[in-house]
């Protein structure tokens, strides 16, 4: 308290200020710092489960419809038939490659890698298959390529479609994992939020009644001084250290008690010297009453009074 009444309460008031401010700052780091790590989140849910999810839906979607075409295919009356349907199973060829490799880049874990690799393998196996389809048709086969596109082709497609379905309930497995950890982060971030606001709102309720005891501890001081004057008419001067606004009233309050009570010590003196003086008395009882009551008054150990007196030429 000591340092605080060194201080001015302007002072005081700019120190108080830059507290909250900082503690602002303070908070506004920590909720960017939550936001960001809520953010990261939300990017891993939508690049990972959402994405891979919708690749491996996109990737069934693919080989049944190269499945689809490949029965066109293999019931292709004309050349041209089985040429536009063989052109319609490479293009949807493409897309799938692309939709794992889609898959390839953005699954996490070990084992979502691992299935991805087995899943583009059993993809890269039904190639054979399509091939030899493919072969027999443009011999003119038909009823070949028919029996092993329905039979061979579809068992192979079958499994294609549980792989995809695996790696869509992966991602949707992982996407579970992620909504439970935002949760989890959020209900945190919410708790942190509560706990800092209401260590804030303490701080800014401690620094506020630290800056009001220490102006009003000396105003206080101040008002009991003066109160005490009115009261008892006992003019006592104010106790006040440091260097601030108060004090200085505190100390212009003790000039003017000073003054005062020299002006009262004055007055106080002349009434009493001329109660003194009162009544018949000669000139030498006069000047005697007169050093004496001086003298005790002023608490002087001796006292002199000289009297002119005109010279009669």
């Amino acid at each position: 308290m000591k340092l605080m009444n060194r201080l001015t309460i302007k002072t005081r008031m700019i120190l108080a200020g830059i507290v909250m401010a900082l503690l602002f700052f303070l908070y506004g780091i920590i909720s960017i710092n939550q936001m960001n790590r809520l953010g990261d989140l939300t990017a891993t849910l939508y690049e990972h489960p959402l994405q891979v999810s919708n690749a491996a839906l996109k990737a069934k979607v693919g080989v049944i419809k190269m499945h689809r075409s490949m029965k066109d295919v293999s019931t292709s009356t004309t050349q041209l038939s089985a040429t536009l349907a063989i052109q319609s199973v490479l293009s949807e060829e493409q897309q799938v490659y692309a939709e794992l490799d889609t898959i390839r880049r953005l699954i996490l874990g070990e084992e979502g890698k691992a299935l991805v690799e087995e899943t583009t393998s059993l993809f890269a196996g039904w190639k054979p298959i399509r091939v030899e389809v493919e072969e027999l048709v443009l011999q003119g086969q038909r009823d070949a390529a028919n029996q092993i596109t329905r039979g061979k082709g579809a068992d192979y497609v079958a499994r294609l479609e549980r792989k995809m379905s695996a790696l869509t309930a992966y991602a949707i497995h992982k996407a579970d994992g992620f909504m439970a950890d935002a949760r989890k982060t959020e209900s945190r971030i919410l708790n942190n939020t509560i706990i800092f606001i209401s260590i804030m709102v303490l701080a800014a309720i401690g620094v506020c009644v630290f800056m009001a005891v220490s102006i009003l501890s000396s105003v206080t001081t101040l008002k009991q001084a003066m109160t005490g004057i009115t009261e008892t008419v006992d003019l006592k001067e104010a106790r006040l250290e440091g260097r601030n606004e108060i004090t200085e009233m505190a100390r212009n309050f003790n000039g003017l008690i000073r003054r005062l009570k020299s002006q009262f010590w004055l007055g106080d003196g002349q009434n009493e010297l001329n109660t003194a003086l009162s009544g018949d008395m000669t000139p030498d009882e006069i000047m005697e009453k007169a050093i004496q009551t001086v003298c005790r008054y002023t608490g002087a150990c001796a006292g002199a009074i000289y009297r002119l007196e005109d010279k009669v030429c």
